[in-house]
């Protein structure tokens, strides 16, 4: 499911999922994930992380075998497991190294949460890449710190918009948003990410002080 490679300092985590499948959190995709990520940002050798997909999409969100498989799980026992994907995303936004997220094509539900914990989200200018937390039209809502995250970035309004109606946007319209943070030719992105995670301070806006809500 994970590739990570080295280069001046960058780590590049790439998912791959196997067979012709889109990217997907499942256990052993997240396993793999946990591993590869909480690797680079303890070795002193990484200054930054590019995380992408080598799939046409980045990565459309939780593979709903997984929630099934709930049932097998008491309540506390899940909760913890859902816990514990929400404290590794903020363990990615307070690692102390840049993250950017090199978002080659949609990245929808978890997948967008994972980028929301990055310091950075660059996103290939695709007219059919989508970006949004559509989980409500399963029933859910997101579970990985999608709501909170998009109100800091984007206002209330529009992100209670996006989460309850379950809209997808274009990559144009979340850059407008404030969902991304930058689009630019599929060509130049992990060469613009990379450059991105020399250069960006390894917080979020919401923890620096003076921060508000837009």
């Amino acid at each position: 499911w994970i590739k990570t490679e080295t280069s001046d300092g960058i780590a590049t985590i790439t998912w791959n999922g196997p067979g012709n499948t889109p990217n997907v959190f499942n256990e052993a995709s997240l396993a793999e994930f946990t591993t590869a990520i909480r690797t680079v940002i303890a070795d002193p050798a990484v200054t930054g992380v590019v995380i992408t997909s080598a799939k046409p999409d980045f990565i459309v969100g939780a593979d709903l075998r997984m929630l099934l498989e709930a049932r097998r799980y008491s309540r506390a026992d899940y909760f913890e497991r859902v816990r514990g994907v929400q404290q590794l995303f903020r363990d990615i936004e307070t690692g102390g190294k840049p993250v950017v997220a090199a978002l080659n094509g949609t990245a929808v539900g978890g997948g967008l949460e994972l980028a929301l914990a990055c310091h950075a989200r660059i996103a290939a200018n695709r007219p059919s890449s989508r970006f949004g937390l559509p989980e409500v039209q399963l029933g859910l809502l997101p579970g990985a710190g999608g709501t909170q995250r998009l109100p800091r970035l984007v206002g209330a309004r529009e992100a209670l918009g996006l989460i309850t109606q379950g809209r997808t946007v274009p990559a144009d319209k979340a850059l407008a948003l404030g969902m991304i943070t930058e689009i630019v030719p599929p060509d130049e992105l992990l060469t613009r990410a990379r450059d991105v995670a020399r250069t960006i301070e390894p917080t979020q806006p919401w923890d620096r002080k003076g921060f508000r809500i837009p």
